[in-house]
């Protein structure tokens, strides 16, 4: 428990007990991130990370399949690989080699932004394992190196360090009404649109759940109602745990 006593309030209560007394960090990818940017034990932070990424481990032989179906069809149609075949479809870029141009003088621009960046990321590390002071649930100590588990944890700490962020604190200026209401303002005074909320007046049929809004985009001028947005927010069991976007209907 102490190792999770920096979760997000909401969330931490969220989370079952365990037989031990502790708590079950749940295989839920809104968990996995909390724990991520927050935990300060760096063992739990990477098993959560490893968790995270070998889910699915029955996909690799799915996603191999893909590229052998891929190369197959792009020689069928006798292109040298499946860029080649795609890029002739009317993309941008007119060839392979002017993408992986692109790609390299991009790398080569952000080379030494990134290097600045992984920087000060691994004297923050360090400067962590030298100020830690020992104590329930604090964990070992880090490692030496700058590991994937320890990017959201760290860049984190250094931003509230910083500038005296409280990510926690900053939480209760972003309830999700309020948050919906400031994007409907931006729209309306940069596009002279209008969210228009109905609801109340959604056909049984529209509406999957209790908590799903539906929002009728209207022009202000005409009055026009061009689209319709559903706003599913929360979460719940069963459902998607990450943040999408999916087209209804056109």
């Amino acid at each position: 428990r102490a190792a999770l006593a920096a979760l997000p309030p909401a969330l931490l209560a969220g989370l079952p007990a365990a037989p031990d007394g502790g708590l079950v960090v749940v295989d839920d990818t809104r968990v996995s991130e909390a724990v991520l940017k927050y935990c300060e034990d760096e063992a739990l932070r990477e098993r959560v990370h490893r968790r995270e990424h070998t889910r699915a481990p029955g996909n690799a032989g799915t996603l191999r399949a893909l590229l052998r179906a891929r190369r197959e069809a792009a020689e069928a149609l006798s292109f040298d690989g499946y860029a080649a075949m795609v890029l002739a479809h009317g993309r941008m870029a007119a060839s392979v080699e002017e993408v992986a141009g692109f790609l390299d003088d991009l790398r080569a621009g952000l080379a030494p932004k990134l290097a600045s960046e992984l920087g000060v990321l691994e004297a923050g590390k360090r400067d962590l394992a030298r100020h830690r002071l020992p104590g329930p649930g604090s964990g070992p100590g880090p490692g030496p190196a700058l590991r994937e588990w320890d990017v959201p944890f760290l860049t984190g700490h250094l931003k509230a360090r910083r500038h005296g962020l409280d990510g926690h604190a900053l939480m209760h200026f972003f309830e999700a009404s309020a948050v919906v209401e400031g994007i409907a303002s931006v729209i309306r005074d940069l596009c002279g649109l209008s969210f228009v909320d109905q609801t109340h007046a959604a056909a049984p049929d529209e509406r999957w759940h209790a908590d799903v809004r539906k929002l009728a985009l209207t022009d202000l001028r005409s009055g026009e109602v061009l689209g319709v947005a559903y706003l599913d927010l929360f979460a719940r069991p069963g459902k998607q745990p990450v943040a999408a976007t999916f087209t209804l209907g056109a």
